[in-house]
């Protein structure tokens, strides 16, 4: 399971402010935008996600609920800006 994370607009490596033509910006700005097949919410910036089967953009929290995967146990490194909820 890989992961990563969109960079907001204005910051370094984000989307420009205000919106602009740049195919790299727009493409950003398009993957944001995309809901999440599990919990139907944009996916977003800052928030970890990872491509499911189907290779559509899914959260990072919303793959660990559906499946078994040894890096969504609690006892495992968690990647950095993840907070598992305490319950």
């Amino acid at each position: 399971m890989a992961y990563s994370r969109l960079p907001r607009p204005g910051t370094d490596y984000g989307p420009c402010l205000p919106e602009c033509s740049h195919t790299d910006c727009q493409q950003t700005r398009r993957q944001a935008a995309q809901l999440c097949p599990r919990c139907l919410s944009p996916i977003g910036y800052e928030h970890l996600f990872m491509r499911d089967s189907s290779d559509r953009l899914m959260h990072y929290a919303c793959a660990c609920q559906e499946v078994e995967h040894p890096i969504c146990r609690p006892e495992s490194p968690q990647p950095k800006g993840l907070r598992r909820k305490r319950g």
